[in-house]
């Protein structure tokens, strides 16, 4: 089942990169939207994508049932 769901990850990403080549083929000027787009999202304020120093390694402490030797 695993395999199935990554084969249609797979090509679903892979459909998804050809309308965008096939969008830009067929509309000369469609980078321009794109690239507003991109920009917009990169501009609106959202959540931040780091932990403030929040993480760790983790250690064999960190295991259920494992001691200390």
């Amino acid at each position: 089942m695993h395999m199935i769901i990554r084969l249609v990850l797979i090509a679903s990403v892979l459909l998804a990169a050809y309308s965008v080549v096939l969008t830009l083929y067929l509309f000369p000027w469609a980078w321009a939207a794109i690239a507003i787009g991109a920009a917009y999202g990169a501009a609106r304020k959202g959540r931040a994508l780091y932990a403030h120093g929040t993480a760790r390694f983790a250690d064999i402490t960190d295991l259920p049932g494992a001691q200390d030797e």
